[in-house]
């Protein structure tokens, strides 16, 4: 659903933080989830503007074009487009041989994405997990625990 692009980019921009640095990530630097690796020239635009006034819109285009649109978030059913979204952010090179079929109950789906981070990820699968897990309690209550 369309009009969930805005939920969704709160809820990453929520999950993301500004600026990180984690030791092991193999996407490197990264501001506002985008990596220094694998989107270097984004990146580097969102380095250069320095202030969250300039970089969110800037992130946000970013997500919309690279993932919301990319991945048909837009076509999915209400609560699965955000999971979808919001997890596919945080896999290498998005999720794109995930089974998400929009058809399941939200539950099913999310085991979806869950089996596949384990079979998927080499490195954070706790992280992935636990991003999964406040996705859900977001999706459920309308916040999250940090």
């Amino acid at each position: 659903m369309i009009e969930n692009f805005e939920k969704a980019f709160k809820l990453l921009m929520k999950l993301e933080g500004y600026a990180s640095n984690l030791p092991g990530d193999p996407g490197g630097d990264t501001i506002l989830g985008v990596t220094s690796k694998f989107y270097p020239d984004v990146y580097a635009e969102l380095k250069s503007a320095l202030t969250p006034d300039k970089t969110i819109p800037i992130a946000k285009n970013f997500y919309y074009k690279e993932f919301w649109l990319r991945y048909n978030c837009d076509m999915l059913p209400d609560k699965i487009d955000i999971l979808y979204f919001v997890t596919a952010v945080n896999t290498p090179r998005g999720m794109k041989s995930a089974q998400i079929t929009g058809v399941g109950s939200l539950r099913e789906e999310a085991f979806e994405v869950i089996d596949y981070y384990v079979r998927n990820s080499k490195i954070f699968p706790y992280g992935l997990v636990k991003r999964i897990l406040r996705v859900d309690e977001y999706l459920r209550t309308g916040t999250f625990t940090i």
